[in-house]
């Protein structure tokens, strides 16, 4: 092997390392969220509100502390066996761990499970005069959530319960953050995904318990076995872990926001240039007139695959 000059240039001339930065542009970094959000589109879930938001009601981040409340709300047992759950106490606090409502609420139905070592809640609790209506509650609740971001752990049945919605873009839940989450094997046992190490199972999402997550995360135990559960301290455990994830929550939300945003500009795009088409379909300058049957409708289906394209499928926009 022959050895290299002592003269030979060790870096590359002016002219080759103009090439380089020309043709090879430095790579940036990867600024968008983990691509798990890929599979989890930005659209109403299941405590969304009932008509798709559209890019006038969806608001822009960062929020203020101030409109972030917590919610925790403990239920009794209703119909047989008390299978059937129904709210009987309501607590809310706000970013700084203020308390802005704690009440019982009176329960309609005949209540067969009381769930006291759980719920805490007794008969004189909800019967008492302190209790108040659930209509009146449900009014109280929303005029306290209008406009705030919300936050709780499982916040699907606690809203179901109070006969309420809630924006998806302001909900934080505790319950359906991934990286809160566990994975567990699909339901059925049965596919897999082929890998270079061989066959892997599927995997799925499964959200975890409060008291491991506080425990875990804040070091914090409550829900003490053998203890009744406190709607204050579930909904602080709750706040507190958003605070812990807060930065990588609110820019997770932001992409879902902007793009959801961005879908809903495309969408009302195509509609415009189908009223344009349509129109202009309409008189072809001989006098005739085209059948409105005749004008393709390709808005539902372009949207349908935009939002399944971003959900990670196969379909692609062509």
């Amino acid at each position: 092997m022959t050895k290299r000059p002592s003269h030979y240039p060790t870096t590359p001339s002016p002219k080759k390392q103009a090439y380089k930065k020309s043709n090879h542009p430095p790579r940036k970094k990867y600024q968008s969220p983990r691509t798990i959000t890929a599979k989890y589109p930005a659209q109403p879930s299941e405590i969304s509100t009932t008509t798709t938001p559209t890019i006038t009601t969806i608001p822009s981040l960062p929020y203020d502390k101030s409109n972030y409340l917590a919610l925790d709300c403990e239920m009794v047992g209703t119909g047989p066996d008390g299978q059937k759950s129904a709210c009987a106490r309501v607590c809310i606090v706000n970013y700084n761990r203020h308390i802005l409502l704690d009440t019982f609420v009176k329960v309609s139905e005949p209540v067969t499970d009381y769930r006291t070592f759980v719920s805490g809640v007794r008969a004189c609790d909800i019967e008492s005069d302190r209790a108040v209506s659930l209509v009146n509650c449900r009014h109280v609740v929303r005029e306290l959530l209008d406009g705030k971001v919300l936050i709780g752990h499982g916040l699907k049945n606690d809203l179901q319960a109070l006969g309420l919605t809630h924006p998806w873009f302001n909900v934080r839940d505790t319950a359906k953050y991934e990286p809160y989450m566990t994975t567990a094997p699909a339901p059925g046992g049965g596919g897999g995904v082929i890998t270079g190490g061989g066959m892997k199972r599927r995997q799925t999402l499964q959200a975890r318990k409060l008291k491991d997550l506080a425990l875990q995360k804040l070091g914090v135990e409550i829900q003490v076995e053998g203890r009744e559960h406190s709607p204050v301290e579930d909904a602080i455990a709750a706040l507190e872990l958003y605070k812990l994830a807060s930065k990588k929550w609110e820019k997770l939300m932001e992409y879902k926001i902007n793009k959801t945003r961005k879908i809903e500009e495309q969408r009302e795009e195509l509609q415009r240039r189908e009223r344009a088409s349509s129109m202009s379909s309409t008189d072809d300058g001989c006098g005739c007139s085209t059948d409105s049957s005749d004008v393709p409708t390709t808005t539902t289906n372009v949207w349908t695959k935009g939002r399944n394209h971003f959900r990670g499928s196969r379909l692609r926009v062509s």
